[in-house]
């Protein structure tokens, strides 16, 4: 999995500090931004085939919200041609830092990389591809995101989100042992106000054409027996106001 014990001691026990959000995620990632995607491979499962998937259909302008280290360029590199725009927004500095160097070399014409919360931030043209991969749940007030995400899309635009499975809807895609490992990794990073495991699909199935959902699992390396749950979540902004 390539973790390093600076790392894992990161990702487990070290501190938390910070009232901000983005405070928190600067505390949170300043020791492991630089190896996140070696150790983030097998812990976030369905990346690859997700921003292949959704880069493969869009075109003109993509926002990634919550780019972390960009590697949403690696995975969606094929298809990078097609957009004029990609914008990549993120509230913590380390992760921004992997962002830019990585922006520099695969898409250096059309990627932007800034700073910013979700709802401070604007683009000159509306958006045709909008995209949260394992962020959504890391947003307190994730309901206000999502509202400017549908903003920002154009009328016909995809938002598409990837991301864990909240824990009260694991039952029918994992089994108990799963179920009580990720419902207690997901409590410890909720008590360290760092997840909050939101379940946006009620919000969005009312807001959005052609909505669809999908709950997939994989297995967690190096255990017996547990599997992560995820789920995909997209759909296309009315071309009508509804």
């Amino acid at each position: 999995m390539g973790f390093s014990w600076q790392t894992l001691y990161s990702l487990f026990f070290a501190p938390v500090r910070g009232d901000r959000p983005a405070e928190r995620l600067d505390s949170f990632y300043e020791r492991q931004a630089a190896d996140y995607d070696v150790t983030r491979r097998n812990l976030l499962p369905g990346r690859r085939r997700f921003f292949e998937s959704f880069s493969a259909f869009g075109s003109g302008v993509w926002v990634d919200f919550g780019c972390g280290s960009a590697e949403c360029l690696v995975h969606a590199r094929p298809n990078l041609e097609r957009f004029s725009e990609v914008h990549l927004v993120d509230a913590c500095r380390p992760m921004l830092e992997q962002a830019r160097s990585r922006a520099k070399r695969l898409a250096p014409e059309s990627a932007s990389v800034t700073l910013s919360n979700i709802c401070d931030f604007g683009t000159g043209d509306m958006a045709d591809l909008v995209t949260f991969s394992y962020s959504l749940s890391m947003i307190e007030d994730w309901e206000a995101s999502l509202e400017k995400a549908l903003q920002l899309l154009r009328p016909g635009g995809c938002l598409a989100i990837l991301d864990f499975l909240p824990p009260f809807r694991m039952r029918s895609v994992t089994n108990v042992r799963s179920r009580l490992f990720q419902q207690a990794w997901m409590d410890w990073m909720k008590w360290r106000r760092l997840i909050y495991a939101h379940d946006p699909e009620a919000f969005l199935r009312s807001r959005l054409e052609a909505f669809k959902v999908t709950e997939e699992t994989r297995r967690f390396p190096w255990t017996p027996g547990f599997r992560l749950a995820y789920m995909v979540l997209s759909g296309s902004k009315p071309k009508r106001p509804q």
